[in-house]
């Protein structure tokens, strides 16, 4: 055997339920769901009863397992596959059996109806149990993610690095039974110890570096992109230069840290390094699998219904120009496609092995999301992979906890700043467009802070009911996803209404805090607000607002 694939699959949406549906809000969360993770479970499922346990790791944020374990989700989810169900009988009814897209229509009906009947039947409403039976058959490992993927390199105030870090743990540790061995920084975003400038204020102070926080709470290994190891130029992998490059440079790494060993950092954190030739199979626009020609578009959707009838045809094709989707096409470019992926890993881990005369580690991560939703035969790859893996056994499937143990001698390394963002630095998160939300943050954890030091000699149970309220519309602020989407103008406004939205909350319940501790009393208005609030932003019941008692 000449080496492992890490297949990383990372499930993350922002916090969702009670924060509108459509076009943005919970039917992100429903979407995804339908169309990804109930597939990918099968999926999994299926592998391990055939014998080939797919052992690929997932990333579950915790805003993902709070959303799917709440009772709000299980009736609103239903009631949207009902609504698929329906959309899709009457567009059936409409079609005349002759019609080309009968067929497809016939196709969204039985998928509905399967993935309705696997939630309500198979899987009994709990998708997080069913996550966590695979995870203790050994089939897959579950690894998580920060509480509400807080961007920590940008983060200003220690305690809300501890708290993203801390209240995912717990989350993990309820709905799973046992700690994490592994994260995904969200972005892969990472900063060591040294001098730390404020984006916005230019202070400067000496900070530790982010895996003295990991190393605190336990965490064993980490996910960084190549660059980070390698010292190469960071990659965007919808370029073509990233296909030249990684083509003809993905094994040439004589002078350099190769991609594909293990490495850890000097307080014993494990890095596991993004493998630059299977990425850009995968995420290049221009050379991407989910491009090819005969795969489901995911733009174009028929009206009133929303079903999908159209292949991408051509990658330059505009709407107007789409074809009509052949599934046993893209079956066969399924095929084709894992094939040749296959063939790309074992080369990899060949050339690898005959440098090094040791074993490549070949991690892939990608969104979860893509395998199903983004990329309707996305799931139907992945088990060509794995089956074709098993089949020539010269590459296995693993997970990093596996890998772990058998590590002997891991170089020691420093890695420098960076994410895996355009440009490998933070530069898609912090820009002129979205410098008011880490305005918004920075004062937001002023505020934080200031109030745990008022509070600190007062811990009645009023004080630390809206201490608690204020740590969730903090962490909720902090996510990384508001700050991407005013960047690429994707639910700009959406985002930009959330960010408003904690801030202000947050803000208020200082205010009402504040009144609370100097006339030991909360009108009407003030308990109205606080309990609307946690209604709304019900995440992280047990949340520990300590992280901010901390210097």
């Amino acid at each position: 055997m000449k080496g492992n694939l890490i297949l990383l699959l990372h499930a993350h949406l922002p916090y969702v339920l009670s924060h509108g549906r459509w076009p943005h809000g919970v039917d992100w969360l429903n979407e995804a769901c339908a169309e990804a993770y109930i597939p990918l479970l099968r999926l999994f499922e299926e592998l391990s009863t055939e014998h080939h346990p797919p052992k690929i790791t997932v990333s579950l944020s915790p805003t993902i397992c709070e959303m799917l374990s709440k009772e709000e989700f299980a009736r609103g989810f239903e009631e949207y596959l009902s609504e698929r169900i329906k959309a899709s009988e009457r567009e059936l009814k409409a079609l005349h059996p002759e019609d080309p897209h009968h067929g497809l229509a016939t196709m969204w009906l039985e998928f509905y109806t399967s993935i309705h009947q696997d939630f309500t039947e198979r899987y009994h409403h709990d998708l997080l149990g069913v996550f966590r039976k695979l995870q203790d058959s050994g089939s897959i490992e579950l690894i998580t993610t920060c509480a509400t993927h807080g961007y920590l390199p940008l983060l200003s105030d220690d305690g809300s690095i501890r708290m993203q870090i801390k209240e995912a743990i717990r989350t993990y540790r309820n709905h799973f039974g046992r700690t994490p061995a592994g994260m995904w920084l969200p972005e892969c975003a990472y900063r060591p110890e040294g001098p730390w400038q404020n984006p916005v204020t230019g202070t400067t102070l000496y900070r530790k570096g982010i895996e003295t926080f990991l190393q605190e709470e336990g965490i064993k290994y980490i996910f960084v992109d190549t660059h980070m190891v390698t010292g190469q130029k960071a990659m965007f992998y919808p370029s073509l230069q990233a296909k030249v490059e990684a083509e003809y440079n993905v094994v040439g790494f004589e002078s350099l840290r190769s991609p594909y060993g293990l490495f850890r950092l000097s307080g014993g954190v494990y890095l596991f390094v993004r493998d630059p030739a299977t990425g850009v199979q995968v995420w290049s626009s221009q050379w991407g699998y989910p491009g090819d020609g005969s795969y489901l578009e995911f733009h174009k959707k028929s009206f009133p219904a929303g079903l999908r009838y159209w292949r991408v045809t051509a990658r330059e094709c505009d709407l107007g120009g789409k074809a009509l989707y052949e599934p046993g096409s893209a079956l066969r470019r399924v095929e084709e496609h894992a094939r040749h992926f296959v063939g790309l890993v074992e080369r990899v881990a060949a050339e690898h092995y005959h440098r090094t005369g040791t074993p490549a580690v070949i991690t892939a991560p990608y969104d979860a999301e893509l395998f199903g939703h983004w990329w309707y035969e996305g799931p139907a790859w992945l088990r060509r992979v794995i089956k074709g893996l098993y089949e020539h056994r010269t590459v296995l499937p693993a997970t990093p906890a596996e890998l772990l143990e058998k590590a002997q001698k891991t170089p020691c390394i420093s890695i420098p700043e960076g994410s895996w963002g355009d440009g490998g630095d933070h530069q898609v998160w912090m820009n002129d467009q979205t410098r008011w939300i880490w305005r918004c943050i920075y004062t937001a954890e002023g505020v934080m802070r200031r109030m745990c030091e008022l509070s600190e000699k007062r811990k009645d149970t009023t004080t630390e009911r809206i201490l608690k309220q204020m740590a969730r519309e903090l962490l909720l602020l902090e996510s990384s996803d508001w700050s991407f989407l005013v960047t690429t103008g994707t639910a700009r406004d959406y985002a930009e209404e959330r960010v408003q939205r904690h801030f202000e909350d947050l803000k208020k319940l200082a205010v009402i805090l504040e009144k609370y501790l100097e006339k030991n009393t909360i009108d009407a208005d003030a308990e109205e607000f606080i309990h609307s609030t946690e209604q709304r932003d019900s995440l992280f019941e047990h949340i520990d607002v300590s992280s901010f008692e901390e210097m």
